[in-house]
C-alpha cells in the first residue's frame, strides 16, 4: 500500500538582518528541507512515500505486505531547517479524500517530534508549527498514524482484503521566515520579563487566590497555568491590565493561551480599537431588549437549546435558530465585522458544552435522575461543592460524557470565567472580564428541572444560572491560530498587541 505525499515548494522573501556598523548588512542564511529535498530555491518538489505497516503475526502475506482489520501503519517526513539563521513557521495541509470511501481506514493521530519532545496535533486536516531560532538544527519529524478499524464491519473489508487499493494521503507544506513573536510567545515573554519589573504588569506564576474557592483580589494580576485538552494552558486571572489585543479593527481581551499555542480571545469593544475602548459601555446594542447593551456584546437572545425546547436530549446553544450560537455565527461570518484576511487567522475550535449526561442531587451531591425535583450538572457540582464535594476547576473537556461543538466562535465556559477571577454564587468586581450591570451567557449547563433548563451566565459581577429561554447578552469568543504573529504592542490598553 503506497501513500503519495505531495510537497509544495516555497518561495521566500530574503531576510536582511539589521546592522549598525559601517559594513553592508549581510543576508541571513535561509534553508529548509522537507523529506530530505532541498526546497530553498523555491522550486516545487514532490515525492512518493511508502506507508510503513506494522508486522502482524496473525496475518500472512507470503512475503508481501498484507493488511487487514486491525492493521496499523504510519507515514512520516522531516522538516529540516539545519543551518538556517532564521526561525521557521510552517503550515501543513492533509488531503484525505481517498480515505473517505474507506471509512474503516482512518488517521488516528498526528505527532510532531523535535529534540525528543513529542507534541500531539489534534487537527487532522490543517495545522501550524514553529521552529524557533535556537532549535533550527533539530529537525521536526511529522508522523501520521493510520489504522484499519476492526470495529467497523463494512462490505468494503472484503474488497480491500482481496485487492491492493492504492490509497494515498496528499500533503502540502508551506513555510515562511518567522521574524516577529507569535501572540503566545509575546504574552509569556512579557509576563516573565516585565511582570516583576513594571508596576501593573501581569506576572507569570501561581494564582494569589485559589480559583473556585474565592474570587480574585483587586491586586491580583497573574498568568497561571493548568492542563487543557491540548497540553498546558496559560490563563489570565484577576485585575489584569495588559491582555488587550487589536484584531479585525476591534478590541479583544486575551483569556488564555491553549495547550497548542492558539490563543482564545473574548470581545471587549466591537466598535473601537483598544486605545479608544472604555470598557465597552458607551453604545446600545442594535435591537437590544430591556437590559440595554454595550460594545462588549453583539446582541441579546436566548441561550438556545436543541430541538427547540427544554429537557431536550442535551444543552446546546447551537441548537436554536435564534439562539446565542446563531448570533455569533452571523456576526463572525459577516466580513464587515471580521474581514476575510482576519477570518483566515481564526482556528476552528472544539468549544466545550460540558458534561451532558451526569446529574446530581443538590443536598447530597450524589447522582440523581429526579428531574421533577431538579438536578444539577457536573460543573455545578464541582464549582459549588455540592454535598461537600471538593471544589475544583478544569479546562479539560475530553471525558466520555463531555459534549463539544466545532466552529470558529463560541461562548466561554463557567470554568474559564472562574479561572479569570469569578466565583459561582458570589460577587467579584476584580476580574478583567467584569462589565458593569450586564448579564451574558456562558456555554455551560447548570440545572435541569421538569419544566425548565438552566444554563450558567455572568450576572454583572457573579456567576449564576437561569432559564435557557431567557434573554441575555451574547459576548463572542474566538481562537487565533498558533502561528499568528504580533506586529506591535505590549498588551496594555495604550499599546495593545496588534495581530
Amino acid at each position: 500500500l503506497v501513500g503519495v505525499i505531495g510537497v509544495v515548494g516555497f518561495t521566500f522573501a530574503r531576510y536582511q538582518s539589521t546592522a549598525t556598523a559601517t559594513p553592508a548588512p549581510k543576508v541571513a542564511k535561509w534553508q529548509v528541507k522537507v523529506g530530505g529535498v532541498d526546497i530553498s530555491d523555491g522550486t516545487t518538489k514532490t515525492f512518493t512515500a511508502n506507508i510503513k505497516w506494522e508486522d502482524n503475526p496473525n496475518i500472512s502475506g507470503n512475503g508481501q505486505t498484507v493488511i487487514a482489520p486491525g492493521s496499523k501503519g504510519e507515514v512520516s517526513f522531516d522538516i529540516d531547517a539545519t543551518g538556517s539563521q532564521v526561525a521557521v513557521k510552517y503550515q501543513i495541509k492533509l488531503d484525505t479524500s481517498e480515505l473517505t470511501n474507506h471509512k474503516q481506514i482512518k488517521i488516528t493521530k498526528i505527532t510532531a517530534t523535535q529534540n525528543e519532545e513529542v507534541t500531539t496535533i489534534n487537527e487532522t486536516e490543517e495545522f501550524n508549527g514553529l521552529i524557533n531560532l535556537e532549535e533550527v538544527n533539530n529537525p521536526v519529524t511529522i508522523k501520521v498514524y493510520i489504522e484499519w478499524d476492526p470495529l467497523i464491519n463494512n462490505e468494503n473489508d472484503t474488497e480491500m482484503g482481496a485487492n491492493a487499493l492504492p490509497l494515498s494521503i496528499g500533503v502540502s507544506v508551506t513555510a515562511s521566515q518567522k521574524i516577529n513573536d507569535t501572540l503566545a510567545e509575546a504574552i509569556i515573554k512579557n509576563a516573565k520579563e516585565l511582570g516583576d519589573r513594571e508596576e501593573g504588569r501581569t506576572k507569570l506564576g501561581d494564582p494569589e487566590t485559589t480559583p473556585g474557592e474565592t474570587g480574585s483580589s483587586s491586586t491580583e494580576r497573574v498568568l497561571a497555568s493548568t492542563p487543557d485538552d491540548y497540553g498546558t494552558s496559560y490563563y489570565f486571572r484577576g485585575n489584569v491590565q495588559d491582555n488587550f489585543v487589536n484584531f479585525a479593527g476591534k478590541c479583544w481581551r486575551i483569556v488564555r493561551i491553549q495547550g497548542d499555542n492558539s490563543v482564545k480571545l473574548i470581545l471587549e469593544d466591537k466598535n473601537n480599537l483598544c486605545e479608544n475602548a472604555n470598557g465597552g459601555q458607551n453604545t446600545t446594542v442594535e435591537g437590544a431588549g430591556s437590559q440595554g447593551g454595550d460594545n462588549a456584546f453583539i446582541g441579546e437572545t436566548n441561550y438556545g437549546y436543541k430541538n427547540g425546547g427544554v429537557n431536550s436530549s442535551m444543552f446546546d446553544y447551537t441548537g436554536s435558530s435564534n439562539g446565542a450560537k446563531n448570533m455569533i455565527d452571523s456576526w463572525l461570518n459577516d466580513t464587515s465585522n471580521i474581514p476575510e484576511n482576519d477570518q483566515s487567522k481564526l482556528k476552528t475550535e472544539n468549544w466545550c458544552l460540558g458534561n451532558q449526561t451526569d446529574w446530581y442531587d443538590y443536598s447530597t451531591g450524589q447522582p440523581s435522575t429526579s428531574y421533577s425535583s431538579g438536578v444539577y450538572s457536573e460543573t455545578y457540582k464541582r464549582l459549588k461543592g455540592l454535598g461537600n464535594t471538593q471544589i475544583s476547576v478544569t479546562l479539560k473537556c475530553n471525558g466520555s460524557h463531555d459534549e463539544k461543538v466545532s466552529d470558529i466562535g463560541g461562548l466561554l465556559t463557567a470554568d474559564e470565567v472562574t479561572l479569570a477571577g469569578y466565583k459561582a454564587g458570589i460577587y467579584v468586581y476584580s476580574s478583567y472580564l467584569y462589565v458593569y450591570n450586564y448579564n451574558w451567557w456562558l456555554a455551560t449547563p447548570a440545572y435541569r428541572y421538569s419544566s425548565n433548563d438552566d444554563a450558567f451566565y455572568v450576572c454583572g459581577a457573579g456567576i449564576v444560572n437561569y432559564y435557557v429561554n431567557s434573554t441575555y447578552a451574547v459576548r463572542p469568543a474566538v481562537v487565533l491560530q498558533s502561528g499568528v504573529e504580533i506586529t506591535e504592542g505590549d498588551g496594555t490598553q495604550e499599546n495593545p498587541y496588534t495581530v
